[in-house]
């Protein structure tokens, strides 16, 4: 076996066990303040939820018909399954509603509006947000938008950050015949909502959310606002130099990065369109080359044209308010009155 002698060298250094065991405490305490920042309280039980629980989000408005989104709230896992026990469970209550539902979506399809709300009416949950935005859906439908904005305000005040209710009741304002100031603040002031929820879609190239459509109204009705406050010789700086940042954007994902698929079906494209670029052969919007043309000429475009613009930035959905714009655009001749 022969000897081994002993070497010194084999033998750790004094000072290395106190510092693994100082790096073992640190990580320690790093992981409780991590613990201590990511905790959350539930808002039921006000009990402490941890970032490795289980736990449900909601977004709960202050009040009804507020513009305002409002922070996250934490439920427990205990404490969502107590309030809503069958959820994600094939119990015969949900087969009920898919059930409806599906009749209500087919109904719908059909422009068979009344029928489709009568279906709702079966299942309809005032507890849920989905539930008030169809309704707003085929209210507007039906031509009752005072009632449609309730629902619109139901299905916010459940959850503020419900993009599609956001969108729908900026559109339902931007739309009354009613164009006063007060009214096209708040449209404005929803679809910077969207904006704001869909921010990380602004780059997307895929028209699979409401960024777009939502800065496409947001143009028309911020030219709106500032043609109202110009003539009335009260200019508003801030919204001046904002409309004219608008239209460049606009006019920038329409003419070069608007690659969004159209999807021919209800919607009028033919079979093959892949890419809105070939938008041109619709005659939508003017080649234009200076900023008079582009803030007369593209701007009356945009107006006249609002319909078919709205279908090309809007996602291809089903429970959407297909009268929203189908009456005349009125406003043909709103060519921007801007300060330069």
């Amino acid at each position: 076996m022969g000897y081994t002698e002993y070497d010194s060298e084999f033998q750790g250094s004094p000072i290395i066990a106190p510092i693994i065991f100082l790096g073992l405490i640190g990580i320690i305490l790093i992981y409780i303040i991590y613990l201590i920042q990511t905790k959350k309280v539930c808002f039921k039980c006000k009990k402490n939820v941890y970032d490795f629980s289980k736990k449900f989000y909601f977004y709960h408005g202050n009040r009804k018909g507020s513009l305002d989104i409002t922070e996250e709230q934490v439920m427990c896992e205990k404490c969502f399954f107590e309030k809503y026990p069958d959820f994600d469970k094939d119990t015969p209550h949900n087969k009920k509603i898919m059930q409806y539902s599906h009749k209500t979506f087919l109904l719908f399809h059909k422009a068979k509006f009344k029928e489709a709300l009568k279906q709702l009416s079966q299942v309809f949950d005032k507890t849920n947000e989905a539930n008030w935005h169809t309704k707003g859906s085929i209210l507007t439908n039906l031509g009752k938008y005072k009632e449609a904005l309730k629902c619109y305000d139901e299905a916010i005040f459940l959850n503020t950050h419900y993009v599609k209710a956001w969108y729908r009741k900026g559109v339902l304002i931007y739309l009354c015949k009613e164009r006063y100031e007060n009214n096209l603040r708040d449209a404005i002031q929803c679809f910077n909502n969207v904006i704001t929820l869909e921010a990380d879609r602004e780059i997307s190239n895929v028209r699979d959310d409401w960024y777009w459509a939502a800065k496409f109204h947001l143009l028309l009705a911020s030219i709106l606002l500032n043609n109202l406050l110009l003539k009335r010789k009260t200019p508003d700086l801030k919204l001046n130099d904002e409309v004219k940042e608008l239209i460049y954007q606009i006019c920038d994902v329409t003419n070069s990065s608007f690659e969004f698929k159209a999807y021919p079906f209800h919607r009028g494209f033919e079979k093959g369109d892949t890419n809105i670029k070939q938008y041109a052969k619709y005659k939508l919007l003017p080649d234009v080359s200076n900023w008079e043309d582009l803030r007369v000429k593209w701007v009356d475009a945009c107006f006249l044209n609002y319909q078919k613009l709205v279908e090309f930035f809007e996602p291809p959905i089903i429970f959407q308010a297909y009268s929203l714009g189908a009456r005349k655009h009125k406003d043909i001749k709103d060519s921007v009155i801007i300060e330069r």
